[in-house]
């Protein structure tokens, strides 16, 4: 798989720029939807459109390279699974104590799902584990959307989470997500915008100028813990999955199972690793994510935050998005290893 990773990481670039291309990762070929073993550089597009309704730059080659074959993959629009006011959700009551599975959610968020309890390294304390995007609102650290010390709430808001009364925890750390695109912080910049600004109140009433800094930067997970307000509140299981029993590895066809807050218990095959996902994150915009694990379909909006198990209940991924066609996961040892925290 080496020389695959060398030509991923060698024409990733390349291919995400295609229209309709939405990642890229490893794999194997397909036929008639069934896996061969035959190796592949698998490329993730909206939808698998006949040649001749694509542009020829936006043709993915067959070959990359010295004979590196490629695999297309119709994997939807990916958007962080976040839950809609038209979607119907369960698992959103109340519980004490509260097991993976359940809604969880930012005080400003909508629900989620609570992942697992994990211990931190340094205290060994009991920790809610969920993505950043369900317990720190999207937050890059520097933006204001979160702070250390926000309440958690459980159920989420939406499944009618009391921030008086239904507080779980407290957020305590997250992994930053860095957005393709966001608003300058310079004031350079913020003063240049705001004089352009005042040069077309004069000559374009009505429009304005607004600015935008392009990160260049990628993301390795959506992820984030938060510290209980009551040690009562713990629980060692997953909703009808039992307990963690410590951290896996993923490759291509493992099956995997989740616990999630809106769909319940699912099962589905890892499809692509070492993948690298342009991800929709709602109002805010886009977020490149890199070595995340696509799987087949296994979740719904609200199951953000669900923990990926292989056959052994052994922690592979955390998942944060997907479509009506994949699901995708960050892998769990970067989880673990980014916010410093064990099962």
């Amino acid at each position: 798989m080496e020389s695959l990773l060398q030509a991923k990481e060698k024409y990733c670039e390349s291919l995400m720029e295609k229209r309709n291309v939405v990642g890229v990762g490893l794999g194997c070929k397909m036929r008639s939807q069934q896996a061969t073993d035959r190796d592949a550089v698998v490329v993730l597009v909206r939808e698998k459109l006949p040649l001749d309704q694509l542009h020829q730059m936006d043709v993915v080659p067959t070959e990359l390279g010295a004979g590196i074959r490629t695999d297309v993959i119709e994997a939807g629009d990916i958007r962080a699974l976040y839950l809609n006011d038209d979607e119907v959700a369960f698992r959103h009551g109340r519980q004490r104590p509260a097991p993976g599975g359940v809604s969880v959610g930012h005080y400003q968020v909508t629900a989620g799902t609570l992942g697992a309890w994990v211990s931190d390294c340094a205290t060994g304390e009991p920790l809610v584990l969920s993505n950043n995007h369900v317990l720190a609102n999207i937050s890059n650290g520097s933006d204001g959307r979160a702070e250390a010390g926000d309440p958690v709430l459980q159920p989420g808001a939406y499944d009618g989470g009391n921030r008086r009364s239904d507080a779980l925890a407290q957020l305590e750390r997250f992994v930053p997500i860095y957005l393709q695109v966001s608003e300058p912080t310079c004031p350079q910049a913020r003063g240049v915008e705001k004089g352009f600004n005042s040069l077309m109140r004069v000559f374009a009433p009505g429009y304005e100028v607004k600015f935008h800094r392009l990160s260049g930067r990628t993301n390795l997970v959506d992820a984030a813990v938060a510290r209980a307000t009551d040690p009562d509140y713990v629980s060692d299981e997953i909703a009808q999955l039992g307990s963690l029993q410590g951290v896996g590895e993923p490759r291509v066809g493992m099956k995997v199972k989740k616990s999630g807050r809106s769909s319940g218990v699912s099962s589905g095959e890892i499809t692509v690793i070492d993948a690298t996902i342009r991800v929709d994150m709602g109002d805010v915009g886009e977020a490149v994510f890199d070595e995340q694990i696509v799987t087949e379909a296994m979740a719904q909006p609200g199951d953000s935050g669900s923990v990926l198990l292989d056959e052994q209940n052994r922690a592979v991924g955390l998942l944060s998005a997907g479509s009506s066609k994949s699901s995708i996961s960050g892998r769990m040892d970067h989880v673990f290893d980014l916010l410093d925290i064990k099962v």
